[in-house]
């Protein structure tokens, strides 16, 4: 997306794009090939972070674990009541006690990167994960 874009980024002022990865491209578990896409999400940030600053662009990442979201009751994976059973019993394994909230855990983060606020901050990778990868 950022490719097809980019003539739009670089006529922009303080332009920012901001990957979504997730903190098991640091931390393995789970499959092996989620873990290896979103470590290559970790590297193309860089990388992009590197190659676009000439033209003032800042790319950044922001790596969470678990968020609460609906994708896997509205998929059928789950009922609402075995989602938010499991949800609950993850909890304990955060240090912060509690899976992700999009809104209050990860927009913050995502509204910094993209504000002139972090203007000297690119190829950075954000784990916003509640101490899961500690």
């Amino acid at each position: 997306m950022t490719k097809v874009l980019l003539p739009l980024l670089k006529k922009g002022k303080n332009t920012s794009v901001v990957n979504i990865s997730s903190m098991s491209s640091e931390r393995a578990g789970g499959s092996i090939a989620y873990c290896a896409s979103k470590a290559g999400v970790d590297m193309l940030t860089k990388y992009m972070g590197q190659e676009l600053g000439k033209y003032n662009i800042r790319v950044n990442s922001v790596n969470p674990a678990a968020v609460y979201t609906n994708i896997y009751v509205a998929s059928g994976d789950y009922t609402q009541e075995g989602y938010d059973k499991w949800s609950e019993e993850k909890a304990p394994l955060y240090p912060l006690g509690r899976i992700g909230n999009a809104k209050k855990d990860l927009a913050p983060t995502i509204e910094f990167l993209l504000s002139d606020k972090s203007l000297w901050t690119t190829g950075a990778i954000y784990l916003v994960d509640g101490g899961k990868s500690i």
